[in-house]
């Protein structure tokens, strides 16, 4: 049997940290015009455009940079070793037959499928296989624990109230080789061994601990894009058959409820009822809590008597579009991007 790596149980994500790429001009421009290329095209909706043979046409030994490798690394001024140093720091949910203990802290074997875990206070490692088997160590990291901790719990730091065997059996329920056998969401890194893939530097940016975060949300708040008008423009119907008009008011909302929330603005272009039911603001704040449960810092902040008129449904809209694609993101959103992604993992594991 041919070696592989494994991969966290949570997110899917590599156990041996990410390798970034040239930092050389010439290579960061293509690497990025590369990238929003094929950003723009999924945002929009249309087929990505083919790598293009002109990057790599040329003198070939001209060039101070591989331009394969390129498109298996990450942008270095998104990725660097210390930003990824949380993905080394794993811990494994396996059964310690003398204590019935049901959570160790083990190192990640690369290449081989399988960790190493401390037993006791040996200084020797156990081997133990990351899946496969009955005594299987599946291997976490800290900060997907603590998401699905909020998803079993509601609390980033109530671990001591999940049944680790309970969670145990349903890890061995899902398992799938080198990873449980879920939907990990828009990510291509996890083949055989892991390959950083260009545009994926969200799948390698911590989901917990997001550096500027809280000075880049306050800015895009503090900003007229995001500030809310008058609203007592008088509604008047536009369609001559709108069938919502027959539906009460509650109902009309329980029904909205059961769309994603993207799907209202059309809906409400089509239906007066629909676009009435929907003018407030607090539909468009009930709607960003719902559909954004893993944002907390986003709803803490707006608690802030300062962003009192923020305009719910824009800011609603604007996330929606820029979470949509998380292929090529930048910036303070990609580790919301990840938190987006593993939170869906979270709840398949939870359900």
């Amino acid at each position: 049997m041919g070696s592989f790596d494994c991969y966290c149980a949570i997110c899917g994500g590599s156990l041996t940290g990410a390798k970034a790429g040239s930092t050389v001009p010439r290579a960061l421009a293509q690497r990025r015009q590369r990238v929003e290329s094929k950003r723009q095209a999924l945002l929009a909706g249309e087929e990505p455009p083919p790598d293009s043979d002109s990057e790599a046409s040329g003198n070939e030994s001209e060039e101070d940079f591989d331009v394969v490798e390129e498109e298996y690394s990450y942008d270095p001024e998104l990725v660097s070793e210390e930003s990824s140093e949380w993905l080394e720091v794993v811990r494994g949910l396996g059964k310690d037959e003398e204590t019935e203990k049901y959570e160790r802290i083990f190192s990640p074997l690369p290449r081989l499928g399988s960790i190493f875990v401390p037993v006791g206070d040996d200084e020797d490692f156990t081997k133990l296989s990351g899946y496969n088997t009955s005594d299987a160590a599946f291997p976490v990291h800290v900060p997907c624990f603590k998401l699905l901790t909020w998803t079993l719990t509601g609390d980033l730091n109530a671990e001591e109230e999940i049944d680790k065997d309970d969670l145990r059996g349903n890890f061995r329920a899902l398992e799938g080789g080198k990873s449980l056998d879920i939907d990990y969401g828009p990510i291509e890194g996890g083949a055989q061994f892991w390959d950083s893939m260009a545009g994926e530097e969200f799948a390698v940016t911590n989901p917990i601990d997001i550096p500027g975060l809280s000075d880049f949300l306050k800015a895009k708040l503090d900003s007229s894009t995001f500030q809310r008008h008058s609203t007592n423009r008088e509604l008047r119907p536009s369609m001559v058959a709108d069938p919502f008009t027959r539906f009460p008011y509650d109902v009309l909302h329980l029904v909205l409820k059961l769309l994603p929330g993207s799907s209202v603005p059309a809906l409400a272009t089509a239906s007066w009822s629909v676009q009435l039911a929907t003018r407030h603001n607090s539909f468009w704040k009930a709607m960003l809590r719902r559909e954004m449960p893993w944002f907390w810092e986003l709803f803490e902040l707006l608690e802030d008597e300062r962003y009192s008129k923020t305009d719910y449904k824009r800011l609603f809209l604007w996330l929606g579009k820029e979470l949509s694609v998380m292929y090529g993101l930048r910036g303070a959103l990609m580790g919301i991007a990840n938190r987006k992604r593993i939170w869906r993992a979270c709840l398949q594991i939870r359900d």
